[in-house]
């Protein structure tokens, strides 16, 4: 037992320790690197854009679903809330009598948004002009599927770039001996820890812009789906006061049972 506790005391230590030797790289405090070499130096800036650009990815996906979390009285909530509030928004305008239909255009099968065109969504209803509430629910959540779009457009290339930096920071870091024969052994392991840097930076990115492109993407499909459940909901069917008559006689009906007839007697024989 003492040893898995000194095991665990060791992993976090190493973690620690490793964070903290990345607070002190130019790449961990999100600045260019310059190490003189042209093929590191283009590398680095690589980096150092993709830190800028991706900075405010989880931030921005939050803030897209904002127009739509106030219109549902939820405010800043997670997209499970938020989509389970939808549907139960959306199913009672539709089951109302306006009998409300929401569709939300401008994707592909897959949720993604198509090239050139903003999502929207369009209403209608069978019986009655659209009510306000309706109006004001397909506006916001027209304002935060553009949102998501744009947040979708903006990091989905992010992931794909972070691993491919990650990759090069590898083929870098292997070759620094060679690419810098003639530097310091301080110079060397400055450039290593800042390709360390880089490469643990640049995983890093990349895992966070995929959550951030997977929720905008989940939010996007399943809020479509839910708006087509929504439109081909049924009420319950209503028993009416004659059909409920003439079912409870048909029970009463085929509760009768009829006790058999007697055998008739048999004749007095008696010679």
């Amino acid at each position: 037992m003492k040893a898995l506790v000194w095991v665990v005391a060791g992993l976090f230590a190493l973690s620690a320790c490793a964070s903290a030797n990345r607070a002190d790289t130019q790449v961990g405090k999100q600045e260019l690197y310059r190490s003189g070499n042209f093929d590191y130096d283009e590398f680095f800036e690589d980096v150092n854009n993709l830190q800028s650009g991706s900075k405010n990815a989880e931030a921005e996906e939050k803030g897209a679903r904002a127009a739509l979390g106030m219109a549902l009285g939820l405010g800043e909530t997670s997209v499970d809330r938020l989509l389970d509030a939808l549907r139960a928004k959306t199913q009672e305008l539709s089951l109302g009598k306006s009998r409300v239909r929401f569709a939300l255009e401008g994707l592909d099968d897959g949720g993604r948004p198509l090239a050139g065109q903003a999502p929207q969504v369009a209403t209608s209803a069978k019986k009655r002009p659209v009510p306000k509430d309706a109006t004001k629910l397909a506006a916001a959540l027209g304002q935060t599927a553009q949102s998501e779009a744009q947040v979708w457009e903006k990091y989905a290339p992010l992931p794909e770039k972070g691993r491919r930096l990650a990759e090069r920071a590898k083929e870098l870091r292997a070759a620094v001996d060679k690419e810098f024969m003639g530097a310091s052994k301080a110079k060397r392991e400055q450039v290593e820890r800042e390709l360390e840097a880089a490469l643990a930076v640049s995983g890093e990115i990349a895992e966070t812009c995929d959550k951030v492109v997977v929720t905008a993407t989940r939010f996007l499909k399943e809020g479509r789906e839910i708006l087509v459940a929504s439109a081909t909901a049924e009420a319950p069917k209503r028993e009416t006061a004659k059909e409920s008559k003439s079912s409870g006689k048909d029970t009463a009906a085929r509760g009768v049972t009829r006790a058999p007839a007697p055998a008739a007697a048999a004749p007095d024989f008696n010679p």
